[in-house]
């Protein structure tokens, strides 16, 4: 779970112990008093956890450790993030931006930047072929992983779209927004919502 501030807690899934806390510094342009924890990964393995923080700083701690091992830089607040061990990539998106990085190395694979996008969910699908992204305008920005192509944007909520997964065989996409619906996506050639679950609360999936 993550404070309203700059902690990390760490609970036991068994008996809900506190297990650690991490202390997420602000870099240098934000104040510690207002560096938001705003999005929290875990890898698929269970073995590390990936911080995206108001200053734009997403930070990957080993769970058994409170130190940095390393760091990704967006250029604004970290609101989603999206991993794919298999591949190698690293992907997270705020205010403005959608970055993939090499995980290993951090360098940037590819970036969009549109002063209009307003990111605050990623979701990358089984098969390490596309990017969902969330936005608060309420449209969902399908991408292709690898080259950061749009592929597709879903429009049917009415209002923020705020947490997005895909399914066990990333054959459908469920989303939810500020409209309290749940929608389920079909991913074929020409993407479409298939069905709409009304009074959902609004970032639970």
């Amino acid at each position: 779970m993550a404070h309203c501030l700059q902690l990390v807690k760490i609970h036991s899934v068994l008996d809900g112990l506190l297990v650690r806390t991490l202390e997420i510094s602000a870099n240098d342009e934000v104040s510690n008093d207002h560096n938001f924890v705003r999005s929290i990964e875990f890898s698929p393995d269970g073995s590390e956890i990936y911080v995206g923080a108001e200053d734009g700083v997403l930070r990957v701690y080993h769970v058994g450790s409170t130190l940095v091992m390393r760091v990704f830089e967006l250029s604004y607040s970290v609101y989603g993030i999206g991993i794919d061990k298999a591949r190698g990539r690293i992907v997270a998106g705020g205010t403005n931006t959608i970055r993939c990085w090499d995980d290993n190395s951090t360098d940037i694979i590819w970036q969009e930047v549109d002063r209009e996008m307003r990111i605050s969910s990623i979701a990358l699908n089984p098969q390490g072929s596309l990017v969902a992204a969330g936005d608060l305008q309420g449209s969902i920005h399908l991408r292709d992983l690898e080259r950061g192509q749009l592929l597709h944007k879903l429009h049917g909520h009415t209002d923020s779209v705020y947490a997005i997964v895909f399914s066990i065989d990333g054959r459908k996409l469920a989303s939810t927004g500020l409209d309290n619906s749940l929608r389920i996506w079909i991913m074929s050639a020409f993407p479409r919502c298939i069905e709409v679950v009304d009074g959902h609360k609004w970032d639970t999936i």
